[in-house]
């Protein structure tokens, strides 16, 4: 019911915009075990678009309750333009959603468990998150010696500029032997075992980095893994 919600939010927001919605969203549960959805997005700027939306999802929930219904559109939804503008860059935005679904989230990791009540009723998650975006996607084939040759150029790339994290590590005390835990700052890994995934604000120009990187280590066409065609003739696009 709650994801029908979601998409009949979307569908009235194109009817009234006249253009889709687009943004990634998260589905969390809140302390009283209600869904709730964070959504990121480019709304219309302006104090229509606040007042729209708590009405449009109110209409939505329809609760029976006239009492509810109104506490709902009074309550309204929170439209946190601030939060939008420190998200300046596509990196920044996968970091910040990853937080949130990560283990490590501190107090707000009730927000991933799901209440008793819902698993006890048999009923099924789904995908705690998903975008609606138009992703642009270019396959190019390699052979395995530039494959493992582009995965270090990337973990390498990675660990110079993805910085650290805060985590949980065990720790043994040198004077009475009393293991415990604390935070410590640790990097942040990717591409462990020539496989992953990274965040960059350019992907283009990224790929077009790792491209150039092939072609001037190896310099001779990629004739395992595409019969005769010369690296110099990778698709510049990621």
């Amino acid at each position: 019911m709650a994801k029908r919600h979601l998409a009949a939010l979307r569908k009235r927001y194109a009817r009234e915009f006249g253009n889709p919605l687009r943004g990634v969203w998260k589905m969390e549960f809140q302390a009283r075990g209600a869904v709730h959805f964070h959504i990121f997005c480019a709304p219309p700027i302006g104090k229509r678009f606040p007042q729209w939306l708590s009405v449009a999802w109110a209409e939505v929930v329809n609760a029976a309750d006239p009492v509810e219904r109104a506490a709902h559109v009074a309550a309204g939804t929170r439209v946190d333009w601030a939060e939008g503008i420190r998200a300046a860059d596509p990196r920044r935005v996968a970091v910040y959603f990853t937080k949130h679904g990560s283990a490590n989230f501190g107090d707000k990791e009730y927000q991933n468990v799901p209440p008793q009540e819902w698993l006890a009723e048999g009923k099924t998650l789904g995908r705690f998150w998903g975008y609606w975006l138009d992703p642009v996607e270019t396959d190019v084939p390699v052979d395995k010696d530039r494959a493992i040759f582009a995965a270090r150029v990337l973990r390498r790339w990675s660990r110079a500029t993805l910085g650290t994290r805060r985590e949980l590590v065990w720790r043994t005390h040198t004077g009475s032997g009393v293991i415990y835990r604390r935070h410590a700052r640790r990097r942040v890994r990717r591409m462990r075992g020539h496989a992953g995934f990274i965040s960059a604000n350019d992907g283009p120009r990224l790929a077009d980095h790792i491209a150039r990187a092939i072609d001037a280590r190896f310099g001779v066409p990629n004739d395992a893994a595409t019969g005769d065609t010369p690296s110099s003739e990778i698709p510049r696009s990621g």
